[in-house]
């Protein structure tokens, strides 16, 4: 691991030297509050930005973003908040491994564009202090209950799972060279999003383990790809092909070939029991609507309902065996009230209960899960309070 106390001395000292610096660079771009961001630390973080792949409009983002650093330090700042050496070692090692490569390799790329590291260094202190400070002023309201935990388990474990078929195309830089590389996966980024043959290309200019397979890599489920590719499949409809994506040593274009809902893994995991009430013959639905504030237990189901003319009470079993439409249908309920009346075919109605129903899960997964709950909240919290600092703050732009 780069010691960020090392990696500053050695940068005071001359070895790492730092881009040329024109007379205006350090006059004040921004004054927030009575923090100054200066040209220079504008030009910088715009210069990082294009690196890391975000090209457009990268000067208006790398002003916005130093405003908004600068009242994420001015609210560290007000709750007496500080990051040590190790917590800043430990965001550059996460920013940089969401980027496929080591701190030591990101810093690198960055000296290698003549640009200053330590604008990266000031965006994870910023972050890092920001997630803090948030979690501090929101903790007591965004600390789920229990009961909020369960609901967040039985939603994981029943709700439908997406997997997208993809296809890639990547090469190194190195190959061609950083200019001739660039170039070229302009080119086909536009041959390919206006209908050119992906695999074609995939085969002739990738060098991935797939591209005998035109860049096949069959199904994939999107949590489990890097954050920048997650991002570019999200806005992806089938047939597109996404921007050029910055990958370790080299750049890469996605193509989604497909896109489907598949039942989640953990749905073996969920055990119930339920019952399902038949009504057939003419008013069947009236009647079964009729029964449904009846239908409160698989034993009163069991007894039989007014008006219906058959029961039947299923399990314990696991959602897993459920098929087709009831299996959506018991996703959705809560246990012990009936769903409305639900059509049959060649007439007649139904109603379904879900009597029971409980997830095998351990303690660990149930605090990941709560923990997960809780980030979520933060972030929104913290959403909405960054714009009241907005609202509230000085901003001088020159």
């Amino acid at each position: 691991m780069l010691s960020i106390r090392l990696f500053l001395t050695v940068m005071i000292l001359g070895l790492f030297p730092l881009p040329a610096l024109a007379q205006d660079s350090f006059t004040p771009a921004v004054i927030v509050n009575d923090r100054v961001i200066s040209n220079y630390d504008v030009a910088q973080r715009a210069g990082i930005l294009e690196l890391l792949g975000e090209r457009q409009n990268s000067l208006e983002t790398a002003q916005d973003q130093l405003i908004e650093e600068a009242l994420m330090l001015w609210e560290a700042d007000r709750q007496g908040i500080a990051a040590n050496e190790q917590l800043i070692e430990e965001g550059l090692a996460s920013f940089a491994a969401q980027r496929g490569a080591s701190p030591e390799e990101l810093i690198g790329a960055i000296r290698n564009a003549n640009l200053d590291p330590r604008s990266l260094l000031r965006l994870v202190e910023a972050q890092l202090l920001w997630q803090e400070s948030m979690r501090r002023r929101f903790s007591g309201r965004a600390r789920p209950s229990d009961g909020e935990v369960d609901d967040a388990i039985i939603l994981a474990a029943t709700e439908p799972a997406r997997e997208v078929r993809l296809a890639e195309l990547a090469f190194p830089i190195f190959e061609r060279g950083e200019e001739e590389s660039v170039a070229l996966i302009r080119r086909l980024y536009t041959e390919l999003s206006q209908g050119g043959d992906f695999a074609a290309a995939a085969r002739e200019y990738s060098r991935t383990p797939t591209a005998a397979q035109g860049g096949d890599l069959g199904w994939q489920r999107p949590e489990n790809l890097p954050p920048r590719m997650q991002q570019q499949i999200s806005i992806l409809d089938v047939g597109e092909v996404s921007q050029p994506i910055p990958i370790t040593r080299g750049v890469s274009l996605l193509k989604l070939i497909g896109d489907r809902e598949v039942p989640s893994r953990d749905a073996a995991r969920v055990s119930l029991r339920y019952a399902i009430a038949s009504f057939t013959g003419d008013g069947a639905t009236d009647r079964a609507r009729a029964a449904r504030a009846a239908a409160t237990s698989c034993d009163a189901v069991a007894a039989g309902l007014p008006g219906a003319q058959d029961q039947t009470i299923v399990g314990p079993t696991t959602l897993d065996q459920v098929q087709g439409d009831l299996f959506n249908v018991l996703s959705q309920l809560t246990p012990g009230i009936a769903s409305q009346p639900i059509p049959v075919q060649q007439g007649g109605s139904r109603l379904v209960l879900l009597c029971e129903r409980d997830v095998d899960v351990t303690a660990e997964e149930r605090n990941a899960i709560g923990d997960r709950l809780f980030s979520e909240r933060v972030t929104g919290y913290a959403e909405g309070y960054m714009q009241q600092l907005r609202r509230d703050a000085l901003i001088e732009r020159r």
